[in-house]
């Protein structure tokens, strides 16, 4: 069973598009909007997808992550990188 996602603060909620890129539907994550799931990513294999555009390399911008020990970032340049722990 797949946990939601959650965002009880309205002001960092990402928007929603029933149009996105490709024609599909997509979440617009703006600044500080996020999602997140008490489950977080789960053990063993699994696939997740994510088409980014990012305006800011200045900073870690965490793309998709879970419990501080998975990681697709991009970190001060326009190359993702992957973090693995444990």
């Amino acid at each position: 069973m797949n946990d939601p996602l959650e965002q009880a603060a309205g002001s960092a909620r990402p928007l929603h598009e029933s149009v996105g890129p490709g024609g599909r539907a997509a979440l617009h994550f703006d600044g500080n909007d996020w999602l997140g799931s008490g489950g977080g990513m789960p053990t063993g294999d699994y696939t997740k997808v994510a088409v980014v555009v990012l305006d800011d390399y200045g900073s870690n911008n965490n793309v998709l992550s879970g419990a501080g020990e998975h990681a697709i970032y991009y970190g001060g340049s326009d190359r993702a990188k992957m973090y693995h722990s444990g």
